[in-house]
């Protein structure tokens, strides 16, 4: 009997087999098509697999089941039966990392993993601040192409999207900077370098557009620096940290393959907020526009505390800024020795922390009354610095009993530009200083507020602080949803104090003279 030929094998038939059970588990496994993308690395082209890190391995674990229930991938248990679809644990992320973190690369890697080999069509959104922004992403994605040549056969890059060739599925770019429609329901949403996104409108647009699928499965990702402040991205992160719905990572330091000499040479030269911001993950109270937060900590006495009376006798300033609602009410009692101006007690009330959500004015009197006492009469005098548009009635009762006040429009006028500018000499030259946890928010039980976890004390107030300029002349105002009212008593007190200084005697207790007066 003749021996049975073998079956010829047709080699193109073979690589082709073998091309489509390599797509197949592709499109099966993302993080096995990740690890086998060809990247630029230190020394040329490499799988990338090789060299991702355990911060990019962690945030890709927590996004890989997200990404397969959008594109609706198709499981199989042992016996090649078809497992029915499961929601991922999260469908939000916020992840935040230092400068050079490989952010853009990897969010440029899911997204075309979503349009190549998602089993239907789906459409999505690639959120920016502006073009530039958006090209972070773009540039990374023709970067990720060039080295793989093979996925051109399924999709194309243009301008303003990413498409699948074959079943029509697109991710757009879309920026606040244009005219963007969001009224389709994205299957995923990408809002790319969040903290330098500067319009809340945008950021309102593209969240209510995400939300229309969560309940079908849609993706939400935010990538980002650490930002600076505590307005509307910092409510944000919050919510992103705090709430279970979403995954956080927010690593502190900077990425592994960083020598510790590129890292030192950048920390001699950015300002301490700019490198602990880009380099360390750290989200900064404010960038310093006005005063940094290190320039407002080193007025920080460790040795005073919060005065519930005079420590001596003396002169005393009191500034009181109400307000019922909306804003902080902020009352501060200080003095002058030694050519400084010390800080004896800040008293600081949120309105929704009160009963009815209200600061009622009989506070401020009730506080007037207890400062005369326990600073005034035997221990010295108390000046009493008011706005007679907030607190009329109250000044007139209080003056028919003898206290000093004196009138203060704190409304506006030549008044607060100077108050502003000596405020901030005296800061940066250390001519005032103030307890630890000076400013910080009680409830009516006396207990610290911090809301969020966060600081929130004089100290971050003052470097959240914005420069704003009015004809040829400039005063602090605080960015949108953040407070100036404790800086702003503080400056009412310093300006009102420097100017009434001229007879020290008047001002300084009466101790053993020390060298120092004010040199503003």
């Amino acid at each position: 009997m003749p021996p049975r030929k073998r079956p010829t094998v047709d080699p193109e038939q073979q690589a082709i087999q073998q091309q489509q059970a390599l797509l197949t588990l592709y499109q099966r496994d993302p993080t096995f098509w990740r690890e086998r993308l060809i990247v630029d690395g230190p020394e040329g082209p490499i799988e990338w697999g090789k060299l991702l890190c355990p911060v990019q391995k962690a945030d890709f674990a927590a996004l890989d089941p997200a990404l397969k229930y959008a594109a609706r991938v198709i499981e199989y248990d042992d016996q090649g039966n078809q497992l029915p679809l499961q929601k991922p644990p999260y469908q939000r992320f916020w992840i935040q990392r230092s400068r050079g973190y490989s952010k853009s690369t990897d969010i440029a890697s899911c997204i075309i993993w979503l349009i190549a080999f998602a089993t239907r069509k789906i459409e999505g959104i690639i959120a920016a601040e502006d073009q530039e922004q958006a090209e972070f992403v773009r540039e990374q994605m023709i970067e990720l192409m060039q080295y793989n040549e093979w996925l051109n056969h399924f999709v194309k890059l243009q301008k303003h999207e990413l498409i699948n060739k074959h079943n029509g599925s697109v991710a757009a770019f879309k920026t606040s900077d244009a005219k963007s429609s969001f009224g389709a329901k994205p299957h995923f949403t990408l809002a790319t370098e969040f903290t330098h996104w500067s319009k809340q409108d945008f950021w309102t647009a593209v969240f209510s557009s995400a939300a229309k699928t969560f309940d079908k499965g849609g993706l939400l990702l935010i990538d980002c620096n650490a930002g600076t402040g505590s307005g509307w991205q910092y409510r944000m992160r919050e919510e992103a940290r705090e709430s279970p719905l979403w995954y956080y990572h927010a690593p502190p330091g900077y990425a592994p393959w960083y020598s510790e000499q590129t890292i030192q040479e950048q920390a001699a030269g950015l300002t301490i907020q700019e490198f602990l911001r880009l380099w360390k993950n750290e989200w900064q109270a404010s960038d310093g526009e006005y005063v940094s937060l290190t320039e407002a900590d080193a007025c920080i006495d460790p040795e005073l505390k919060e005065l519930e009376e005079a420590p001596m006798p003396g002169c005393y300033v009191a500034v009181v800024d109400y307000a019922e609602k909306g804003d902080l009410t902020a009352a501060i009692v200080g003095h002058l020795y030694d050519g400084k101006i010390i800080v004896d007690r800040l008293d600081t009330l949120h309105p929704k922390l009160m009963d009815d959500g209200i600061v009622k004015v009989q506070w401020v009197e009730q506080w007037m009354r207890k400062v005369q006492e326990k600073f005034g009469g035997e221990f010295g005098s108390v000046q009493f610095v008011c706005d007679p548009h907030q607190l009329v009635g109250t000044i007139q009762i209080l003056e028919a009993e003898g206290f000093n006040i004196e009138r203060f429009e704190f409304a506006g006028g030549r008044g607060n530009f100077e108050a502003s500018h000596v405020l901030r000499k005296m800061i940066l030259h250390k001519a005032v200083n103030w307890y630890p946890g000076c400013g910080q928010i009680k409830d009516s039980a006396g207990r610290v507020w911090t809301p969020g976890g966060s600081r929130d004390d004089l100290s971050t107030e003052l470097a959240a602080l914005l420069y704003k300029k009015i004809g040829n002349r400039y005063r602090f105002t605080h960015a949108r949803d953040a407070h100036d009212d404790r800086a702003f008593v503080l400056s009412v007190l310093c300006d009102f104090i420097v100017k009434n200084s001229t007879e020290v005697a008047d001002w300084e207790h009466v101790l053993p003279a020390r060298e120092g007066r004010f040199g503003l």
